[in-house]
Formats: C-alpha cells, sequence, structure tokens
C-alpha cells in the first residue's frame, strides 16, 4: 500500500493520505494532549481544505484518553457527519475500548482493531 505523508514537524500526530484519499491520522504520545487536541482542529481545517472526506484516527499509540480529547472526537465525528464523511477509530487498547463501551461511544464511532480493517471498510 503506497500511502503520502502530510507532515509538520511540530505537530503531536502523524497524518497520512492514501492514492484513494483516506485520512490516516496518529498521535505520536501515548495520550492525547492539549497540543494533539489543538493540531487535529488544525488538521481538520487542512482536511476541509483538500476535501479529504474518510479518516482513520489510529489510537495504537495511546494509553490513556481524557473527555476533552473525546469531546474533540465527537466534534470531529458530528463534523464529517454533517458532511457526508465518515470517521473510523482503530487499535484501541482494552481500557479505552471498554470505556467506550460502557460509556456507549461505541454506538456512535466505527472501532476497528486494524487500519488494514478499517481500510477494507471504508472502501466498500
Amino acid at each position: 500500500m503506497h500511502i503520502t505523508s502530510l507532515g509538520i514537524s511540530s505537530m503531536q500526530v502523524d497524518c497520512q493520505v492514501t492514492p484513494d484519499k483516506i485520512t490516516i491520522i496518529r498521535p505520536r504520545h501515548n495520550f492525547i494532549s492539549m497540543d494533539d487536541i489543538n493540531n487535529l482542529d488544525m488538521w481538520i481545517g487542512i482536511m476541509r481544505n483538500v476535501g479529504a472526506q474518510r479518516i482513520i484516527y489510529d489510537l495504537r499509540h495511546v494509553r490513556q484518553i481524557n473527555s476533552m480529547a473525546i469531546g474533540l472526537l465527537m466534534g470531529l465525528h458530528a463534523y464529517l457527519d454533517a458532511h457526508d464523511s465518515r470517521l473510523i477509530l482503530v487499535n484501541l487498547n482494552t481500557n479505552i475500548k471498554e470505556m467506550f463501551l460502557v460509556s456507549e461511544f461505541s454506538l456512535v464511532f466505527e472501532i476497528y482493531d486494524s487500519v488494514p480493517d478499517a481500510l477494507t471498510a471504508m472502501r466498500s
């Protein structure tokens, strides 16, 4: 799979775009920080400008998530949903996945175990 990487060195997230315009966002740290939240807002602006409509948020390195990060993900989901776009979360660790199940966020978000599974779902 060929992926083009978009990056700004000061950001705390990596962003890649596949040839079929699926955007994959990966936080670089084991938690989603305030910087990540601010940078994700910036990525939303960039995605809006380039027309990104399918986003995979890869939480493979994230070990904890706070209410502000969940709020941002909910806002991103709402924005994308209102624009006929799609957000998939992948690689949630056991604790985060359980929290999403208990809080019923799993009813709001599409959640997959891996990026390849999410890519397959996005493409179907």
